[in-house]
Formats: C-alpha cells, sequence, structure tokens
C-alpha cells in the first residue's frame, strides 16, 4: 500500500482583504491577514473537516459577497475565497482602502491587520496608490498632534503655578512670560493640527525616501516609500495614553517605519533603519545650529 500523498497546497485570495497565501487546509480557515473566517471548497479528492456544513461559493459571486457590510460580526467579514493563479506578490490593499463598512471599522481593521503582522502587512503591500494611504496618515499624524497638545495643556494647567515658582530661569515674570509662550504654542498645535499632520506626512515621505536613496542598494520608487511612511505612523496614537504614551508611541512609529521600509524597497532592515536615521539626525543637527 503506497503511503498517503500530502494534499498540494492551493493559493487562495482572501476575498475581504485580497490578501494572497497559500494553505493545505480546507473548509472554515481564517485569512492570515486580516483574521477573517473563510471558507474554502476543498479540491477532489481532499478529505473535508468534518464540521463543514455551508456550501462551496461560486467565483462569480465573488463580487457581491466581498461588497456586502460586515457589521454582522468581528470575525466574520468574509465569507469565501478565490482561487487565483497570477501568483502576484503586492496585491494587498488595507482595509482602510476596501471601501467596505464604516470609516471607523475600516480604520480600526487596518490597525489590527497591522499591529498583528507589521512585516507581512507591507511586504505585499500595494505601492501604485497615494490618496487613501495619505488620508490614513494624515488622520493618524491629526490625532497625534491634537492629543499631545491637549495633554501638554491639562499638564499646565494642573502644575503652572508651581512650575513658575520652582523654575530657575530669570525673574518670576520671565517665567510667567515663558508658560504664556508654551501655552500659546500647545493652542496653535492643537487648532493646527490638519495642517501640521498633513507638513509631517509629506515631509517625514520626503526624508524617508532621500534616505532610503542614499543608504538602499535598491528602491521600489516614492510611492512605496510613502505608503510606507503613512501607514507607518499608526503607534502615535499612543500619544493619548498618559505620561508615557508618546514616548513609547514614538519610538514604536520609528521601529515600523523601518520594517514598513526594509519590507516594501527590499532591502535589509539595517539600511532601512540608516535610511530612518540619516535625515532625522540631519534636522536635529541643523536645528542645534540654526536655535540659539
Amino acid at each position: 500500500m503506497s503511503p498517503k500523498q500530502p494534499t498540494p497546497p492551493v493559493l487562495v485570495r482572501c476575498a475581504h482583504c485580497r490578501y494572497n497565501f497559500e494553505t493545505r487546509k480546507f473548509g472554515q480557515i481564517r485569512c492570515p491577514m486580516c483574521k477573517t473566517e473563510i471558507f474554502i471548497e476543498p479540491p477532489e479528492g481532499a478529505e473535508q473537516a468534518a464540521e463543514e456544513s455551508k456550501p462551496a461559493v461560486e467565483l462569480d459571486e465573488m463580487p457581491e459577497l466581498s461588497a456586502r457590510p460586515h457589521e454582522e460580526a468581528n470575525e466574520s467579514v468574509a465569507s469565501a475565497a478565490e482561487l487565483v493563479d497570477d501568483g502576484s506578490d503586492r496585491q494587498f490593499l488595507p482595509a482602510w482602502e476596501s471601501g467596505e463598512g464604516s470609516l471607523w471599522r475600516r480604520f480600526v481593521l487596518t490597525l489590527r491587520q497591522m499591529m498583528s503582522g507589521p512585516a507581512q502587512f507591507f511586504a505585499h503591500l500595494r505601492v501604485d496608490q497615494y490618496r487613501r494611504a495619505l488620508s490614513f496618515g494624515w488622520i493618524v499624524c491629526t490625532l497625534a498632534v491634537a492629543l499631545f497638545a491637549l495633554y501638554g495643556l491639562w499638564q499646565l494647567g494642573q502644575n503652572e503655578e508651581e512650575l513658575i515658582r520652582n523654575a530657575k530661569l530669570g525673574t518670576e515674570e520671565q517665567r510667567r512670560q515663558l508658560v504664556d509662550t508654551v501655552r500659546s504654542s500647545l493652542m496653535m498645535s492643537l487648532f493646527g493640527s490638519p495642517l501640521f499632520g498633513l507638513i509631517n506626512v509629506l515631509l517625514s515621505s520626503v526624508l524617508y525616501h532621500l534616505g532610503i536613496k542614499l543608504a538602499a542598494d535598491r528602491n521600489q520608487g516614492f510611492r512605496a516609500t510613502f505608503r510606507a511612511t503613512a501607514y507607518g505612523f499608526a503607534p502615535l496614537l499612543l500619544v493619548a495614553v498618559p505620561f508615557v504614551g508618546y514616548l513609547i508611541g514614538g519610538m514604536w512609529s520609528l521601529i515600523l517605519q523601518v520594517i514598513a521600509l526594509s519590507q516594501v524597497h527590499e532591502t535589509s532592515p539595517a539600511r532601512a533603519a540608516l535610511a530612518v536615521l540619516l535625515p532625522v539626525t540631519a534636522m536635529l543637527l541643523l536645528l542645534y545650529t540654526v536655535v540659539p
């Protein structure tokens, strides 16, 4: 009796996030990218799981299934998979760009997709679009700036007199003027957060791409850098955590930017880290020499 041959893998495209992956499992499985439930009909001759009771979905029904609202349950937003043979490696679109469901659900699901596997997320991310990646990064940076300003204003309101009394800098009047200047700066950051958030995304993308061109042995163009940078700002939302959130979020965002640039440009993490640190270091040195 000849040994049983293993079932060959099939290439599957998730109907929800459009991520391509290989699997030898059939029946009810989860997409490794967006974690949604998928039903795959076993090929002829393969054993079918005992609990499978759903009929397979025909491929010509896929557009309707992938476009339906997914408010029913967090884990059941896709109920079919599409078998593909294109072998393309850059076909993944985050939930934010799917156009399905509310903005809030797409935003949260994109954060979940990214944080559950950042290397996988950026390794398969499509790099041929600007607009929706820009809107994601802009929202994240706007919220981060606004939250940071609100937290600073709250801290200043709680400790203003103590700061003025204990600071060893000039006269009391000068210290009050300094506190007023800081308050004005925070207020400007709060009300100007949409503009500052947009500038942050655009300027960071340009600086990181310059770093990639200097440090990396290859690059996939500015669009790849832009999309990686825009989505890589996601950890900045940790600014909402009191006391340590801005520090953890800032460090985590830099690490995620390194992972993102490394994956989208198919270069080493060391070169990607150098590409991130070069412009940041240059900006700090410039500020040190210009600001008295």
